[in-house]
């Protein structure tokens, strides 16, 4: 095995543990906008005492989970291109050598 070909294998394991984290992140997020989805659905639904304390606070906690989405997408379609270039390399280097 030669430099190239481990240079490849290398990329493409980096490119799935991107793909792999970046699953994972997305799962993450969904998880915790549900819940601040609940949380905000039992405040609104007892507007007489809770509506001054979301005012205070501001109501932004969606907007906050939600601000991950671009960078969680780019790591995604950054994983799956060092993915697919890692193949490439080790498809390329296995041709040369035949």
């Amino acid at each position: 095995m030669n430099r190239k070909q481990f240079g490849g294998i290398l990329i493409f394991a980096l490119g799935l543990s991107a793909i792999f984290f970046a699953i994972h992140a997305m799962h993450r997020i969904n998880v915790a906008k549900g819940a601040i989805q609940k949380t905000e659905h039992f405040f609104t639904q007892n507007p007489g005492t809770w509506n001054p304390i979301i005012e205070f606070f501001g109501g932004e906690a969606q907007s906050e989970a939600s601000k991950y989405d671009t960078t969680v997408k780019i790591f995604l379609v950054s994983g799956i291109i060092l993915s697919i270039s890692g193949v490439l390399i080790i498809v390329a280097c296995r041709k040369r050598r035949m």
